[in-house]
């Protein structure tokens, strides 16, 4: 059991989630067969994490919310907490935003009651994007703000690259050039040292917005050649699957410079966005799934 938790740990370290998957899946089955329950609700915590990450939400909130009854039972506060807030990624990557709010807020209660720094941290930046996501700017910049500054207490730099990167982009959403550019400057720093490659691509999506929301399109547009790369490709299973934020950002960024390889990208975003709804159970999900944001720029004519 441990021996294949720890194989999910390393692959899913490596950015090999469908890896990682596996793995956790095998244990997951003994876990069960011994009658291990703390085991298993380690696993189907870190089950829906690694979902999560290859853009099966609707998989991902069933593992988690296993995992949140199972931690709940046994009293563990702080992994309760955590796997409150993968529940609640999971909800807003499905287009459920107010679900995803009430869950983050008992995460939150769930972390700080039993003295995680970090975990508070992370649920105060997945508050803040589902604030964000029910249009709560001033909220979402608070939470944002206290969870760099948590970050930066702690000396994680990743954590704190991960928020600074949001709050860049919810400048972005609020067209505040000026904030979001100190944003991502303060990223670009910490990201010479993480070298993370999603990282990377995110904030390369979002200096492109940037250098549209200044005045230069075209600039914007030759500068996401590496992105558009990886986009306009079929992406590899055991690899995390690009965002569908990402598609959207980059073609916004093709449309405002006239690129005509926006063309190609919408075709392949779109394919993308039908992958990923077909994931869904039935109808109701995928109509909220399609109706966030940047899936209707996909959709859009």
């Amino acid at each position: 059991l441990n021996v294949l938790n720890s194989l999910g740990v390393v692959a899913k370290s490596r950015s090999r989630f469908a890896e990682a998957a596996r793995h956790y899946d095998d244990a997951l089955a003994l876990a069960r067969r011994i009658g291990d329950r703390s085991g298993e609700a380690m696993l189907l915590n870190n089950l829906g994490s690694a979902c999560l990450a290859a853009g099966r939400f609707h998989e991902a909130a069933l593992h988690c919310e296993q995992a949140v009854r199972m931690f709940a039972e046994a009293g563990e506060a702080v992994m309760h907490g955590l796997a409150l807030t993968n529940c609640a990624e999971a909800r807003r990557e499905a287009g459920r935003p107010l679900l995803a709010l009430q869950l983050s807020a008992q995460a939150l209660d769930r972390v700080r009651s039993g003295g995680s720094r970090g975990g508070e941290a992370l649920v105060l930046e997945n508050l803040a994007l589902a604030e964000a996501a029910v249009e709560r700017p001033d909220d979402a910049q608070a939470h944002l703000l206290a969870a760099i500054e948590l970050a930066r207490a702690m000396a994680a730099p990743a954590r704190e690259a991960s928020a600074l990167l949001n709050l860049g982009r919810l400048h972005l959403d609020r067209g505040d050039g000026t904030a979001a550019g100190a944003a991502l400057d303060q990223v670009d720093k910490l990201a010479l040292r993480l070298c993370d490659p999603s990282l990377d691509t995110g904030l390369q999506a979002a200096h492109a917005r940037l250098r549209v929301l200044q005045g230069s399109p075209a600039e914007a547009a030759q500068s996401l050649q590496p992105l558009l790369d990886t986009l306009l490709v079929a992406p590899d299973p055991d690899l995390p699957a690009p965002s569908l934020d990402l598609y959207a950002s980059a073609l916004h960024v093709l449309q405002a410079a006239g690129d005509a390889r926006a063309a190609a990208l919408r075709q392949r975003a779109r394919q993308v966005l039908a992958e990923r709804a077909a994931h869904f159970p039935d109808a109701a999900a995928q109509r909220n799934f399609l109706a966030m944001a940047p899936h209707r720029a996909i959709q859009a004519d």
